[in-house]
């Protein structure tokens, strides 16, 4: 018998088919509580990793229960509600006992967070990061968007604008920018070594749409590691 436990009463594994979309909040079972609560939700940015089941240490039975089965790279997965305290989340590759990363930070009544399967070389991080993601909303016209870099291979970074303005310089492996304020549009942002200022890549374009907040998180190879070449994927925040 598996020693994390894989049952509730109800699943709240929901896949997203869009990284954009979202799916309507479930409560774990095993940690209801009417108050205090935060949100989590699960993002598999492990771009050298197949699939994953997202896990999180039961306050009630003290075993690992699962939150999200079977997920997928380039797909995000809650909001859902967790009792306040410190808390424990860990992946498994998907249907085994094998975990592969864990982290534990405190989780704050009425915050929101991000967990996210990142890369370390050729294969998954050890450690998950734990984001805490913004409440606040943007002016009229306007989206917040931050990034974050989980490239394995890939230095510390910067991004430009498509008008060549640095928006975020020197963004360090497994950090994350703060919210930048940009105009609802689509944008292609290059990206460049910090260290010698040469142009990596291009990204594809990406579209923000005023009043919604999203994390733009750097993923995949720069030199030709096994998996998807570096990309970015925007995953939106608001409206969960």
């Amino acid at each position: 018998m598996f020693l994390r436990q894989l049952f509730l009463a109800g699943s709240i594994s929901c896949l997203i088919l869009l990284c954009l979309s979202g799916c309507t909040k479930s409560v774990p079972t095993a940690d209801t509580a009417p108050t205090p609560s935060g949100e989590v939700r699960f993002i598999h940015s492990a771009a050298s990793t197949g699939a994953l089941d997202f896990t999180y240490l039961s306050l009630d039975w003290n075993v690992y229960v699962s939150a999200v089965s079977d997920a997928v790279y380039g797909y995000q997965y809650g909001y859902y509600d967790f009792r306040a305290d410190n808390r424990t989340f860990q992946t498994y590759l998907a249907n085994t006992n094998i975990a592969v990363a864990n982290v534990a930070f405190y989780l704050t009544d009425n915050f929101r967070y991000s967990v996210l399967a990142v890369d370390l070389d050729a294969t998954i991080n050890p450690e998950l990061i734990a984001l805490a993601d913004t409440l606040a909303l943007p002016p009229d016209g306007k989206a917040f968007l931050r990034f974050l870099h989980a490239s394995a291979d890939a230095p510390t970074l910067d991004i430009l604008h498509p008008d060549s303005t640095k928006l975020v310089s020197e963004l360090a492996q497994y950090d994350a920018s703060p919210y930048l304020t940009l105009d609802q549009g689509t944008y292609s942002f290059s990206v460049n070594s910090s260290s010698s200022e040469e142009e990596l890549v291009v990204l594809d374009p990406v579209t923000v749409i005023s009043g919604n907040n999203y994390t733009g998180v750097l993923s995949g190879s720069i030199d030709g590691l096994p998996g998807p070449v570096f990309n970015i994927k925007l995953y939106q925040e608001t409206s969960l």
